[in-house]
């Protein structure tokens, strides 16, 4: 990953920030914009775990947050996008949610 004065997120691979943002999510402890965790499904696609993500306001939000849990949305976002190219059915929330925020038209499984 490359630095930006735009964010927070480093040149810390991204071994160490999926294991720093699985250890978020068990702990609990969030940034203040983080109104919660979604998780994402992609319908269809066996043996694939389901992904969590920090729900937030806004993309605006994302500058707010410390580097794995950017990591953690840009991650869900790549997802939703790949799902989205290849006509996949997401799970209706977070797919509709990213959806919403990328400005994709939403394909929801339910």
């Amino acid at each position: 990953m490359t630095t930006t004065s735009e964010n927070k997120i480093t040149s810390v691979d991204e071994e160490t920030l999926a294991q720093r943002w699985k250890e978020r999510c068990a702990s609990g402890e969030f940034s203040q914009d983080v109104l919660g965790l979604g998780t994402i499904r992609i319908m269809g696609k066996s043996g694939d775990a389901p992904v969590q993500f920090p729900r937030i306001p806004s993309l605006d939000a994302l500058d707010t947050l410390e580097s794995d849990e950017q990591w953690a949305v840009k991650t869900a976002q790549e997802i939703v996008i790949q799902a989205c190219k290849q006509h996949r059915f997401l799970d209706r929330y977070p797919g509709d949610y990213f959806c919403e925020l990328l400005a994709i038209p939403a394909r929801s499984g339910r």
